[in-house]
């Protein structure tokens, strides 16, 4: 499985502000009276800033957080979610669908009339096509269509997916831009192919970058690296109207600079805000402060190997995970954070409820574990720790309070920092004895949290290989291939249960985080599907 990550280094203060004086000249450019509102030409124009991830907008390689914010907008898919919702499918581009009996054929039926932003017509074809062409240019969404088989189509509205296996999360896959429909007869004029041979022989990502071919409500009007994109209304879109005429996604990198904005009245929402930065405007005039649940969680990697000594000791990982001051680790992230069962973050289907943390820890329990093993006077390792910052916590902060937690157990821990990516390649060959991690799933489903199993992408990573533990590898095979969703919620808790008591991996948070917008901006939830649903925001 291929996986983008979203970290970014920090750029110079110098850049910064020179993000801010573009920040504050373009918001003067539109011909606006004020933002989230209609300019003197009686456009309705919405301003964001944000520090993005992009690396494509091509619908067919694109697989970060904001490109997704845009790609959303631009293009269709058969399925999609709503607002901050991932837990509830709703019709995209697809009127109705069937699943058969064996979960191995989902036949989508497209809903007549709907048109591209050329004002070509949408048809199965087009999906097929641009599906087709996801998969063999083999980029990093490729993975997402691993169990499909074959797709057909059966006149021009009707698409059928054959399946190798049957997948409980190929639903909620269908709502990534890879399976959107992508106006065929506009992509193959600029360089596009869905052949074989497309990872080499498709030449259309610079076309796709700075222009877009969908069906969505909006089309990328342009995009100025480091600067901003701007996305305009699809004239010909079938569906409802967006309230806002043009949406305007600037690049401002440091969050001081977006504050400044957002309380200027020269951008409306303002994305990347700072746990200290979003407690100061609370009740500040004209700007609402938001808080909202990621599906971000914050781990301990406790390697599994014997030659790294005692922390291979299942005992001894329990024993670290009675340790813990929870209160302790979540009063350092944003409000709201909290500590769910095991991997699974909650408000995804099948996860537990989060867990109350002021009922973790137990120290008498972690030393009786501790001298049950023979380690009642302690020992010492390494902790690995990139020197990162994730929604708002300092990793190294948060290492130093794991340190003194342990302490009180006799672990001597030794704080070894590191660049992010010293640390990602020690973290991916298995050779951190500890490690303190991050992991953002995949796709909005737990089935994207199997891989913390036995002999999976992450298990592997603390060297809990395959074998280790038979019945919950079952359990995982299980979960992955069982569609009824109340079935399938009754393995996951299961697989939740076991894994909060006896894994290599100790889940110290599931981070909230914090944006502002302009207090007549509606509509404005987050999102851990699309980051924000830009068709949903409207002002007051």
């Amino acid at each position: 499985m291929k996986r983008t990550r979203r970290w970014k280094r920090l750029l110079a203060q110098g850049m910064a502000m020179v993000m801010l004086l573009l920040a504050l000249s373009g918001c003067g450019g539109q011909g606006q009276t004020e933002t989230g509102g209609a300019s003197a030409d009686g456009e309705k124009h919405l301003i964001m800033a944000v520090d993005p991830d992009y690396e494509t907008f091509d619908p067919g390689r694109a697989y970060e957080t904001y490109a997704d914010l845009v790609l959303h907008s631009c293009y269709d898919t058969l399925l999609q979610f709503e607002g901050g919702d991932v837990e509830t499918l709703v019709l995209g581009a697809a009127e109705d669908y069937t699943v058969s009996e064996d979960n191995l054929t989902y036949t989508f039926t497209i809903r007549p009339g709907q048109k591209f932003s050329s004002g070509n017509e949408v048809t199965a074809e087009d999906f097929k096509w641009a599906i087709e062409r996801g998969i063999n240019l083999q980029g990093n969404p490729a993975f997402l269509a691993d169990y499909i088989d074959s797709i057909e189509t059966d006149g021009d509205y009707t698409l059928i997916f054959h399946m190798k296996q049957p997948d409980a999360s190929f639903l909620t896959k269908l709502t990534y831009s890879m399976f959107a429909a992508v106006d065929r007869e506009t992509a193959e004029a600029n360089g596009a192919t869905n052949a074989a041979d497309a990872a080499t022989a498709d030449t259309a990502k610079t076309w796709f970058d700075y222009n877009s071919a969908g069906s969505g409500p909006y089309r990328i009007e342009s995009y100025t690296p480091n600067s901003d994109v701007v996305l305009v209304r699809n004239e010909y879109y079938s569906g409802t109207a967006p309230y806002f005429d043009k949406i305007t996604i600037r690049t401002v990198t440091d969050t001081s600079s977006q504050v400044m904005t957002v309380q200027g009245g020269d951008i409306d929402i303002a994305v990347n805000v700072d746990v200290d930065q979003a407690a100061s405007l609370e009740g500040a005039e004209g700007i609402t402060v938001h808080h909202a649940q990621t599906a971000t969680i914050s781990y301990l990697l406790l390697n599994c190997a014997e030659e790294y000594g005692p922390i291979s000791d299942p005992k001894v990982q329990q024993a670290v995970r009675y340790a813990i001051d929870y209160p302790g680790v979540l009063a350092l992230a944003a409000e709201g954070s909290t500590v769910p069962v095991g991997p699974f973050p909650e408000g995804f289907p099948g996860s537990l409820p989060a867990q109350d943390p002021t009922a973790l820890q137990d120290l008498d329990k972690a030393k009786a574990l501790m001298a049950e093993v023979g380690y009642a006077d302690g020992f010492t390792v390494e902790l690995y720790i990139p020197t990162i910052n994730v929604l708002g916590v300092d990793f190294v902060t948060l290492g130093q309070k794991v340190q003194s937690d342990l302490s009180e157990i006799g672990i001597n821990v030794e704080i070894i920092p590191q660049d992010s990516a010293v640390a990602q390649e020690g973290y991916r060959t298995g050779t951190q004895s500890m490690g303190l991690r991050m992991w953002s799933p995949d796709y909005p489903d737990n089935g994207a949290q199997l891989a913390f199993l036995p002999g999976n992408v992450v298990g592997d990573r603390a060297n809990w290989e395959a074998g280790s533990y038979p019945a919950l590898e079952e359990l995982g095979k299980e979960a992955e291939t069982t569609v009824d969703l109340e079935a399938r919620s009754e393995i996951f808790n299961e697989i939740a249960e076991i894994m909060s008591e006896e894994s290599p991996f100790v889940v110290l948070m599931q981070h909230a985080t914090q944006y502002v917008t302009r207090d007549n901006i509606t509509g404005a939830d987050y999102s851990n599907r699309y980051l924000f649903d830009l068709r949903n925001i409207a002002a007051a």
